[in-house]
């Protein structure tokens, strides 16, 4: 498959400069599966056998975005920052502290990557792709699977279960049995993700997907809404609504060009009630209470639980 129309002119450029230095790099992850879905690549990886150091000789203007995890962003001549990391390989695995070590082999950089759609490789020069888990096959048959044993894969890092999910819902693909098993079984350890990550996972479902509910209904179905968000899983079941309908309402959203995830987070979280056993007679106080616990900046917190307010004081 030839990728070399699509490729900005400044991938090729880091890709030969390191190249020339004498260090393999290639186009790796989620470029590489957006090209194969014919979506619009927002951000372009490279991986090399350069360590940090060599990467930063070689080029004029850097930002050391990561240097303790091998990361150094290249600014190219229109102020684009590309990523560019050294190949990896796992040592050892300790849920979040997993110790990993520089390694020389583009494979051993593609197993240690979650799901099979972003174990994939491609050397723009040589125009060479490198599959070595059947992630394109499984792009073609729909379906999402992790790199590996599941249940080593999500306990090396929880966030790959809401990763799992949304992308499940964002390209439409179904669950592999196993990769679904796995998940399930790692979905009680969310609530050791700090608050941040847990935000920043629900902003990209509201703003990344045509159909949020797709995803957020697959959050409920998985126990992932109970454990995360007690306030809406409470909603939704008390709503006797399905796992596929009770965000529905999410789809009003389709027509905003850009796509406003504040909006959507707001048309979602109309649907919390308030606790009332708890003293909390205003949903907008709710909401508040919730999104101080993701850690939301006082501004968003203050203009969502205010439009939730607002809408719950609506006449029906």
């Amino acid at each position: 498959m030839d990728f070399q129309a699509a490729l900005p002119p400044a991938v090729g450029w880091i890709t030969e400069t390191l190249e020339d230095a004498g260090f393999e790099t290639w186009v790796v992850g989620g470029a590489i599966r957006d090209l194969i879905l014919g979506r619009t690549v927002e951000d372009w990886d490279l991986a090399t056998q350069a360590r940090p150091e060599q990467i930063t000789a070689a080029f004029s203007r850097t930002v050391p975005i990561g240097i303790e995890h091998g990361t150094v962003g290249v600014l190219a001549g229109d102020g684009t920052l590309y990523e560019v990391t050294t190949f990896r390989r796992d040592v050892r695995s300790l849920g979040r502290q997993a110790i990993v070590e520089f390694s020389v082999d583009i494979g051993e950089d593609l197993a240690r990557r979650d799901f099979t759609f972003n174990a994939l490789a491609w050397h723009p020069l040589r125009q060479d792709l490198l599959d070595p888990t059947g992630g394109m096959g499984d792009l073609d048959a729909g379906v999402l699977r992790t790199v590996g044993d599941p249940k080593q894969r999500f306990s090396e890092d929880f966030l790959r279960v809401l990763r799992a999910l949304r992308f499940s819902g964002q390209f439409g693909l179904s669950i592999e049995r196993e990769t679904w098993l796995g998940l399930l079984g790692a979905v009680p350890e969310l609530s050791r993700l700090s608050p941040e990550r847990v935000q920043q996972e629900i902003m990209k479902v509201l703003s990344k997907a045509c159909r949020p509910s797709i995803t957020l209904g697959l959050y409920l179905e998985s126990g992932a809404l109970g454990t995360l968000y007690p306030e809406l899983a409470q909603a939704a079941l008390g709503s006797g609504s399905n796992s596929g309908n009770f965000v529905r309402v999410l789809e009003i959203c389709d027509g905003l060009r850009p796509i406003r995830p504040l909006v959507r987070l707001a048309v979602l979280f109309s649907l919390v009630r308030p606790r009332e056993e708890a003293g909390e007679n205003s949903p907008g106080w709710t909401v508040e209470s919730l999104m101080r616990r993701l850690r939301f900046s006082n501004a968003d917190r203050k203009r969502v639980s205010s439009v939730v307010a607002m809408y719950h004081m609506a006449p029906p």
